[in-house]
């Protein structure tokens, strides 16, 4: 790239490439913060499990992050912006498939919304691919006169970052979509499932948070300034990665508690309960026992009522639905 004519610094551009740099380090400072404070859990949840699609994915999606923002902030002054847009695109689609593997385990039995998740992930890379592949736009590593740093910008009239950043609003409203309708089909067992209640819980909360962090760079790369258009672009990067990577921390660290409670609470000194050991109907596993064994289903409308019945077929349910939304074999 040649480099322009050095002369008088101009002070404008100065200033915006100073916050420019401090975004990108503060982005990086971000994905370090969030990695210490959450080893722990790694550690817990996903080193000490067995290997499976998810826990690879996981940790390439960490690691590459991290990686990749400090990398980006460490040599923001490289001449050769293509070796940034190639991580960005690797970073945001990694994030992206962290989200639809989670869809997949939701959705596993529906074929519907495999081919969505399917032709999201095709769209994704497909326009990436041309939208960076294509010689619209133009680099710099001189934004201004006097100031070096590696600056972005579209050609005028040609705005194909602004599709960019569009293409991934529609991927994240489409997952978040995903994510609520599964929910609300289930809703009387979301309650009681607590996989599924941090799953959505968590989804809104991605959303709500990236969706103003990409639209405020569709924003900036729509004005267009090449000083200026990097400003917001670590944050995406960073913030996106910490809330997938917290996502699935979050649902592993709810299910083990959850399955580690179950196995304190089956036996407990001093009582008198006692459980059967599985049988193939549900009718008949979802409730302990007492001394005198109850061996039928009008038996245990006497003792229960039918609102307990009501109760445990709605248990049973969420608990069906949890190991779907949780399943080590499906990747998670």
């Amino acid at each position: 790239m040649d480099s322009v004519p050095t002369g008088p610094v101009d002070v404008l551009a100065w200033q915006r490439a100073h916050a420019e740099r401090c975004c990108q380090l503060a982005a990086a400072c971000l994905v370090v913060y969030e990695h210490i404070l959450q080893f722990d859990k790694e550690v817990a949840y996903f080193w000490r499990k067995r290997w499976s699609v998810g826990k690879v994915l996981f940790l390439w999606s960490r690691y590459f992050t991290m990686a990749f923002v400090i990398g980006n902030a460490a040599v923001f002054l490289n001449p050769h912006p293509s070796a940034e847009n190639t991580g960005a695109a690797l970073q945001v689609i990694t994030t992206h498939l962290v989200l639809e593997m989670r869809l997949y385990a939701m959705w596993r039995s529906n074929r519907i919304v495999i081919g969505i998740l399917i032709c999201l992930v095709l769209m994704e890379c497909t326009t990436i691919g041309v939208l960076f592949g294509t010689p619209n736009g133009y680099g710099l590593n001189q934004a201004g006169t006097g100031v070096f740093i590696c600056a972005d910008g579209d050609t005028p009239g040609k705005p194909w970052i602004v599709f960019y950043y569009t293409v991934i609003l529609i991927t994240e409203v489409t997952l978040l979509t995903l994510s609520v309708i599964k929910a609300w089909m289930h809703r009387k067992a979301v309650m009681k499932s607590g996989l599924l209640v941090v799953l959505t819980k968590d989804s809104v909360y991605y959303f709500l948070y990236l969706f103003w962090v990409y639209l405020l760079n569709e924003v900036i790369w729509v004005i267009d300034v090449a000083s200026l258009n990097e400003l917001a672009t670590g944050f995406a990067f960073s913030i996106s990665a910490v809330f997938a990577n917290r996502l699935m921390i979050s649902l592993r660290e709810t299910y083990y508690k959850h399955q580690e409670a179950s196995r304190t609470s089956a036996f407990r000194p001093g009582s008198n309960l006692r459980f059967r050991p599985a049988l193939p109907r549900a009718t008949s596993t979802s409730f302990p026992t007492t001394d005198e064994d109850l061996s039928t289903s009008g038996q245990i409308e006497e003792e229960i009522g039918p609102e307990g019945i009501e109760e445990g077929v709605i248990s049973k349910f969420a608990e069906d639905i949890e190991l779907q939304s949780f399943n080590e074999r499906v990747g998670f």
